[in-house]
């Protein structure tokens, strides 16, 4: 599951104010960059900043199962980290000239949230899978400010709150979710089926991962995986509804002593 990424250089270009769009294919209609796999497709929004990955079933997405991953910047006030939200005017800049589709090249943006904080995240996707690499361009705040991802995992299974226990065991006995933990390394795995473990308990996951995979009938024989550059460059952390089964988000920090690092960055992606 190890995997790493050589980030290509970038030349420094002028930034462009508003986000390229795609115009041109069906399926990007909206976007502004995206990569076309074989197990699964991603791209980003050209309007939200938003991501989307589709896993794929042959040559087709499949229906109601993808990831949306939305970029993050916190600061905190008075003991409490408050999501920054882009400011209104102008909030996304890039040095690419148009909306790219399958770039072997690494792509960037830059947000400008609430409190003139600017973050840089730089794309790059290869056969192992999405980069996104993060970096604060400017800070105008002095309250400490944390950068990150958010993947928002819809629920595995269209189960029904009048199933029966008997069809639900069936339906995700074979799905598990298996997290590095960060603290000492070890790899622990959690069935789906096991309704009453919480995820966040010093058993499991309550100082976070390093990386992660969840291995569910909707991926085939595949899995969904996020791992970092480096175990000491952020945390990976999961906030579950009652049953993983119904759905997960999941959340990686970088270390902001970290950001801007050769090996501070995130992947992702089905393998």
């Amino acid at each position: 599951m190890k995997r790493t990424l050589t980030l290509l250089a970038i030349l420094t270009s002028s930034a462009f104010a508003e986000l390229p769009v795609h115009a041109d294919r069906t399926e990007w209609l909206g976007y502004f960059i995206g990569w076309d796999g074989r197990k699964y497709d991603y791209g980003v929004g050209s309007e939200d900043l938003e991501g989307l990955l589709h896993p794929k079933k042959g040559k087709t997405r499949t229906s109601h199962k993808e990831v949306k991953l939305n970029f993050v910047v916190q600061e905190e006030i008075k003991g409490k980290w408050v999501t920054r939200r882009p400011i209104s005017e102008d909030p996304f800049t890039t040095t690419a000239k148009e909306a790219i589709l399958n770039s072997k090249k690494p792509v960037d943006f830059t947000v400008t949230v609430t409190g003139d904080t600017k973050v840089e995240f730089v794309h790059a996707v290869s056969s192992k899978g999405v980069m996104v690499k993060p970096k604060v361009v400017e800070k105008k705040t002095e309250n400490p400010i944390r950068v990150g991802l958010k993947f928002s995992l819809r629920a595995f299974h269209s189960i029904k709150s009048d199933t029966e226990e008997e069809k639900i065991e069936k339906a995700i006995r074979s799905d598990v979710f298996i997290g590095k933990r960060l603290k000492d390394g070890k790899k622990v795995k959690v069935k789906f089926s096991d309704t009453e473990v919480d995820l966040n308990d010093e058993k499991h996951f309550a100082a976070g991962m390093s990386e992660l995979e969840i291995k569910s009938k909707q991926y085939g024989s595949d899995s969904f995986v996020i791992e970092q550059g480096s175990e000491k460059i952020g945390v990976l952390e999961v906030e579950a509804k009652s049953e993983i089964y119904r759905g997960l988000t999941i959340y990686w920090w970088a270390n902001n002593d970290k950001l801007g690092e050769r090996d501070c960055f995130v992947n992702f992606g089905v393998e």
